[in-house]
């Protein structure tokens, strides 16, 4: 995976809302974030992603709505993958391997995510978890 410089909050440069897909809404894809995150696998990033889900379920927010398990055409070969909503992004890079640059620095500037998200909603009353969900 190629590392990317995008979380920023830069408009002239490529950053995070741009590899977002429209879907109703906007979702990314679990396999871009890795690559956000400087993640080299899949199967490693898989561990951010399972303790991004279990938080979730402790905090009784929706799985289903944040985190969609699908299967994607990566290079001519089915992959497994996720559609992943703004808040399940902002979830499993929090709970990203801290060794990584990317997530190490995306922590320290995590107090900013929530104010850009409301930014790019449509719906900046909607509560924080309605707000990030999936469509």
């Amino acid at each position: 995976m190629n590392e990317l410089d995008v979380f920023h909050f830069e408009s002239d440069k490529t950053n995070f809302e741009d590899y977002a897909q429209p879907n109703g809404g906007v979702f990314w894809f679990a396999r871009d974030l890795a690559a956000m995150l400087g993640y080299e696998s899949f199967p490693s990033f898989k561990n951010a992603i399972n303790k991004a889900t279990r938080a979730c379920v402790t905090l009784e927010i929706s799985v289903a709505d944040n985190f969609k398990q699908i299967d994607r055409d990566i290079d001519g070969k089915s992959e497994q993958d996720w559609k992943l909503s703004r808040f399940a992004c902002y979830l499993v890079a929090m709970n990203g391997d801290i060794k990584k640059p990317q997530v190490a620095a995306l922590k320290c500037i995590s107090q900013q995510w929530p104010l850009h998200f409301r930014r790019q909603s449509k719906t900046p009353q909607a509560s924080s978890v309605c707000l990030f969900a999936m469509k």
